[in-house]
């Protein structure tokens, strides 16, 4: 995985992604066979068309309607729904 500048002070026109938890949630992870050059092999991954429905910026697609997903993208909704699940799990008290 490559370092991407995440520095806010770059950062124009931020905007917190609010509900991530239900976004995610709308995210089709399944697996999948894929056939490439070293045969066929069982993948997992994430739905393109799914992800362009909640995270547009994550999705592009091409000249020919095929959705390319950037995974690194998607590291930051990993990251705040975990911070959200984190807190609630914190928040609850022990019986």
């Amino acid at each position: 995985m490559s370092k991407i500048l995440m520095d806010s002070r770059f950062m124009r026109d931020q905007k917190k992604v609010e509900h991530v938890l239900e976004k995610i949630k709308k995210i089709d992870v399944c697996t999948f066979s894929t056939m490439d050059a070293l045969g066929s092999r069982r993948l997992l991954g994430v739905s393109g068309q799914s992800v362009a429905k909640v995270f547009p910026e994550a999705v592009e697609v091409d000249g020919m309607g095929h959705h390319r997903v950037d995974l690194e993208a998607l590291v930051p909704v990993a990251l705040g729904y975990s911070g959200t699940h984190q807190g609630r799990k914190e928040g609850r008290k022990e019986g």
